[in-house]
């Protein structure tokens, strides 16, 4: 059996008692300008899919300010056919 080599993706979610919350470390130049290591908040969701997809959504947002608009309009449409699957 061969060893799978695709590295997975990291998670930015984490359970604490029955809702997720969304964690990212910031970089530690980042961290110095806005005083604190990390944004954790609540995704106000108790499922777990529900959970990663709001996390994603997040991180897009993080990653790819500029695009929000076109991203919000993607996002949507992803966001319908997951919870329709």
């Amino acid at each position: 059996m061969t060893q799978n080599s695709v590295t997975p993706r990291p998670r930015y979610t984490f359970q604490r008692s029955s809702l997720y919350y969304f964690r990212y470390t910031l970089l530690p130049d980042i961290s110095k300008v806005v005083g604190k290591q990390g944004l954790r908040y609540s995704l106000k969701t108790g499922y777990v899919k529900h959970a990663e997809i709001r996390s994603e959504e997040q991180i897009s947002v993080i990653f790819f300010p500029n695009q929000k608009i076109l991203g919000i309009i993607t996002q949507h449409w992803d966001l319908k056919y997951r919870l329709t699957r």
